[in-house]
């Protein structure tokens, strides 16, 4: 069984499910007073959250393309500079449609009309060959909107980006599959990504495939 421990801190949410949890498990015991000072020798700092994760839970999470003519709206997150799609995790009881809706509004300022579901991913993170961390992405595609775009995004910088342009941004390699996907195809793809703990893609699956 493996666990995992989110840090909501200052400079973004970070996941440990890598050797940092894993070191700081073993000098604790499993104790979680013990275990929150063994984070904070490991990581170095005292501003995080506490929000503890089995292995064996499968968060969910939406993401959604817009395309307002021949031009994208991502997400460009400071930590390494690669470009996404906007969105994040699903609240308790909503539906995929409504996350996905709420989610874009929250970190755009704008409103989706009529997303269509165009893909549903699951990814796994594996370190020295273990699954540490696990997740399913549904992704969304529209091209009505309304509102105008925040200038004070919390995720990162917002920028339109030419249609021919997106997938050549630094980005996730399964991300350009999945944009490249719901720009060529109205049909739903389902796949798995799989990656190390640095992001590096060792292993997917597209169904349909993907070029």
């Amino acid at each position: 069984m493996s666990f995992f421990v989110h840090l909501q801190t200052a400079s973004g949410t970070f996941c440990l499910g890598t050797k940092h949890c894993r070191n700081a498990f073993k000098h604790s015991i499993m104790n979680k007073d013990v275990f929150f000072q063994a984070v904070r020798n490991t990581t170095g700092t005292n501003s995080w959250t506490w929000k503890q994760g089995r292995g064996d839970d499968m968060r969910r999470v939406t993401t959604s393309i817009l395309r307002d003519d021949d031009k994208l709206l991502m997400l460009q997150k400071p930590r390494r500079g690669w470009y996404a799609m906007p969105g994040g995790k699903m609240e308790q009881g909503e539906t995929i449609k409504e996350a996905a809706v709420r989610e874009y509004k929250e970190e755009t300022g704008l409103t989706l009309y009529n997303p269509r579901l165009g893909g549903v991913f699951t990814f796994v993170i594996k370190e020295d060959d273990k699954v540490v961390d696990e997740w399913m992405m549904f992704t969304f595609f529209s091209k009505e909107y309304a509102g105008e775009m925040t200038e004070d995004c919390r995720e990162g910088t917002l920028e339109w980006v030419p249609v021919d342009e997106a997938i050549q941004k630094p980005m996730a390699d399964g991300d350009r599959f999945i944009i490249n996907h719901l720009l060529t195809s109205s049909e739903v793809q389902y796949g798995t990504f799989t990656y190390t703990s640095d992001y590096a893609l060792i292993d997917y699956r597209l169904d349909p495939p993907g070029p």
